[in-house]
């Protein structure tokens, strides 16, 4: 098995062949989002929208609460990418499969500078990264600040770790985590930094390393202050986070968290096998997260290498594990149906890219036998996700149907009856946004978009 594992990572064919598969995958990935946008505000959006009616400044946009997040960075380049497109949603969608692809790039470099080769079992890269289970934050709500701006700055964050300088490094990944922190779920990134600043901090005051461990002890100070800075103002009206179940059935969190591991992997119905299959990956996700905060601490590791790796693979991996317990604790309520939701998946990429990178650092003959075991595992669920591109013109044809009825006879109510679909749970608050743009000759009344033609049309 080790000689048949050298033989494939070693040979131009097949790597050359994985390179064209990974622009097979990502030309579908831009084909398919640019095929099924359809250029109308939907769900939360018609709310967060509101910001550019009430024309807040850059500084209000950055910091503005909507539900348990902020919107950050994100909102803002909403707000310049609407100047420029009257408000056209599909511009929305293209930049987060930009973003999200420019991750998969920053991933592929960061495995290249880790380990010092790329290989053909690196095409399970882009498929992880480029899956299809993230369709919603695609198309049906495409929201900025909760998907393509986490994915690249994770992404980047890992990137500054190969800095030298500690001062430098430390700089850039105070600022990737402000804007994390600012970016909705991004938020728990803020804590991730905390605990890696504080565990910097220790060793280096502990091997008598006092410059390096004043920079980390003022760093760390500066990360706890930015989730400080972050509650400034907060409304805890959203918080719906729900532990009295913990008391009763705790069992049901991990159901939860292992539901939502399955969804990545294309398991969309509740049952058995989906949990047994979601508990071994989330398993496995806290393996990694266990050695890589040994592989941190241990005092017989000297290599500095292997250090970074450990850093690396536990920023990926806590991240998604912080994210995907909070999902537990805030969603259980609804439902074990709503786990493996599309709209959570670019939460857990993260976890899954940080695994792959721990079994690269592994010895040969531990290697030579789990990453073929891992890419066939990857390859093969992910082909199952596939269906997720239907489901992707099923809500195309939804919300394509919706916009034609309502530019046909312009009452929400009376499309919601004919398309039997609605785009908000209330027409009645979203009035005054649709007015807006009409006034204005935005979104679905832009000049342009109006002269489309429909499909499922009534």
């Amino acid at each position: 098995m080790k000689k048949l594992y050298q033989k494939i990572v070693d040979s131009k064919y097949f790597t050359v062949g994985a390179a064209l598969a990974s622009v097979c995958i990502a030309a579908c990935w831009f084909y398919f989002v640019k095929k099924y946008s359809v250029n109308l505000l939907f769900s939360d959006a018609w709310d967060f929208h509101r910001v550019f009616i009430w024309d807040y400044t850059l500084l209000k946009q950055f910091h503005f609460q909507f539900g348990p997040h902020r919107m950050g960075i994100g909102l803002v380049i909403t707000g310049w990418l609407n100047a420029l497109s009257g408000w056209n949603s599909n511009w929305i969608s293209i930049v987060i499969a930009f973003l999200i692809f420019l991750s998969f790039l920053v991933y592929l470099f960061v495995k290249y500078r880790l380990f010092r080769n790329i290989n053909f079992f690196d095409v399970v890269i882009p498929v992880i990264v480029l899956s299809f289970t993230q369709y919603e934050v695609l198309n049906i709500t495409p929201f900025l600040s909760y998907s393509g701006v986490p994915a690249i700055l994770v992404s980047l964050i890992c990137l500054t770790l190969f800095v030298k300088s500690r001062l430098l490094r430390n700089i850039l990944l105070l600022f990737l985590n402000l804007n994390l922190v600012w970016s909705a779920f991004g938020f728990f990134m803020g804590l991730v930094t905390i605990m890696l600043f504080a565990s910097e901090t220790i060793i280096d005051f502990t091997c008598g390393r006092k410059k390096s461990g004043f920079i980390g002890f003022v760093s760390f100070l500066i990360a706890v202050f930015t989730l400080v800075l972050f509650f400034k103002g907060y409304k805890t009206d959203y918080a719906s986070v729900h532990i009295l179940i913990l008391w009763s059935k705790p069992w049901q969190y991990l159901q939860y968290i292992s539901h939502s591991y399955a969804g990545f992997f294309g398991f969309k119905h509740i049952g058995m096998l989906p949990f047994v299959f979601g508990f071994m990956v989330f398993s496995v996700v806290v393996f990694v997260l266990i050695k890589s905060l040994i592989g941190i601490y241990s005092r017989t590791n000297q290599d500095e290498k292997q250090v970074l790796m450990s850093k690396m693979s536990f920023i990926l991996v806590a991240y998604s594990l912080l994210f995907v317990v909070n999902l537990a604790f805030g969603r259980l309520r609804l439902g074990f149906e709503f786990a493996g939701s599309s709209r959570y998946m670019v939460y857990l990429v993260p976890s899954i890219i940080g695994v792959y990178f721990y079994l690269n650092s592994l010895s040969l003959p531990k290697k030579s036998l789990l990453i073929p075991v891992f890419f066939i595992f990857i390859i093969f669920m992910q082909l199952s996700s596939v269906k997720s591109v239907k489901d992707m013109e099923a809500w195309y044809a939804m919300k394509s149907n919706w916009k034609y009825n309502y530019l046909k006879y312009e009452d929400a109510d009376k499309a919601d009856s004919v398309c039997h679909f609605r785009v908000h749970p209330n027409n009645a608050s979203i009035q005054d946004v649709l007015d807006y743009l009409k006034k204005h000759e935005l979104n679905l009344y832009h000049t342009a978009d109006k002269q489309d033609n429909f499909p499922g049309k009534n």
